[in-house]
């Protein structure tokens, strides 16, 4: 199984994604818009401990992105797989009318979000390791931000997923693509 789930204290990550902060957002389209935020690497290290993986020394090479959703009615994230071992989505907020259909390696995953006020739900996802993806496991250079990949089939992936939400309102996650 490449994910699974976690939950980390709001604590944690809050001031790096506080609102009253000015974010240089970049729109992905009309419903979406991301920044990239810096978290710390022993927040991130914190993190990944969280995940239950195994320990793993996690240095600067990784990527964070807020990300903000205003859905109007249905949003669908294509398939697809990062361009990273390991990606963890921090779930932050949505409106109660927004319903999430989210699958990792076709399978689908439920109750991502955390119904407690102290702490948020987490996903982590990785590509297992097998004869078929070996190759994406060579780690060699930096890979630094997908933005401007071209070549994909020389680059480490991590899970394939893709998600379907539908309803109106705001969903707000925070991705941090792992390097490692």
């Amino acid at each position: 199984m490449p994910h699974s789930q976690f939950h980390i204290p709001k604590e944690m990550i809050n001031s790096y994604v506080d609102d009253s902060q000015t974010f240089k957002w970049n729109k992905y389209d009309d419903s979406c818009k991301r920044t990239t935020v810096t978290i710390p690497t022993n927040i991130v290290k914190d993190i990944y401990a969280l995940t239950g993986l195994p320990n793993t020394p996690i240095n600067d090479n990784y990527t964070s992105h807020y990300i903000k959703y205003n859905i109007t009615n249905e949003y669908q994230i294509d398939p697809h797989y990062d361009s990273c071992r390991v990606t963890i989505i921090i779930y932050l907020h949505k409106n109660k009318s927004i319903k999430d259909s989210f699958y990792v390696d076709n399978k689908h995953v439920e109750n991502c979000w955390s119904n407690k006020d102290d702490t948020y739900g987490c996903l982590v996802m990785w590509r297992e390791p097998g004869p078929e993806t070996e190759k994406q496991f060579l780690m060699e250079g930096d890979w630094g931000d997908d933005s401007d990949d071209i070549d994909w089939d020389d680059r480490p992936r991590g899970a394939h997923h893709f998600g379907n939400f539908t309803g109106v309102g705001r969903r707000d996650v925070l991705c941090i693509f792992l390097y490692i």
